[in-house]
């Protein structure tokens, strides 16, 4: 379960007409989510932005929805929170861009951990595809034994044509082979 207890509501909204509203509605949707019950804080953050004009400039407000979410193990919801706090201008800038920062560096962290777990998700094979597989591998090549008259009629053939193979070594019955290149 994750753990909200080092997440505060922030203090400073700024730009918020409503503040007071806005700080009783973000403690209900934490104090919901320490009692478990946060299926629903997507739908309670879009509401404080209705109900109290102004609090999408305040980047306290997007950085506390950006760490609900991080706590939540809700990354995608995270980056969505922080563009939102970009588009709508949300100051100080600058806690929106260290936010960025946090965020990316976690998001490296997380796909490195990634990888692991999803190699032990793959389907597994079955023994039979190996055991074909070993069957096939233990066949000897087929090799073609190519007779006299298929390499009379390829040597004519190129000789005709007037293409000879990079290197390829002639031999007629009764003389030394020649060297072609």
């Amino acid at each position: 379960m994750p753990n909200y207890d080092k997440l505060n509501v922030p203090q400073s909204l700024v730009y918020c007409q409503n503040a007071n509203l806005a700080k009783m509605m973000l403690q209900k949707i934490l104090d919901n989510a320490k009692a478990g019950v946060n299926q629903q804080a997507q739908s309670e953050f879009e509401n404080i932005i209705q109900e109290c004009q102004g609090i999408v400039r305040c980047a306290d407000y997007w950085v506390f929805v950006v760490r609900f979410h991080v706590i939540s193990r809700e990354i995608d919801l995270a980056l969505e929170a922080l563009h939102k706090g970009f588009q709508a201008g949300a100051q100080p800038s600058n806690l929106l861009f260290t936010t960025q920062q946090s965020l990316n560096e976690l998001q490296k962290k997380l796909e490195k951990q990634k990888t692991p777990k999803n190699l032990q998700n793959l389907p597994q094979i079955s023994n039979e595809y190996f055991h074909q597989s070993q069957t096939l591998i233990g066949k000897p090549p087929t090799v073609h034994k190519w007779t006299d008259d298929e390499i009379n009629r390829y040597q004519q053939e190129k000789l005709h044509k007037g293409k000879v193979d990079p290197v390829v070594v002639m031999t007629v019955p009764g003389q030394l082979g020649k060297l072609y290149k």
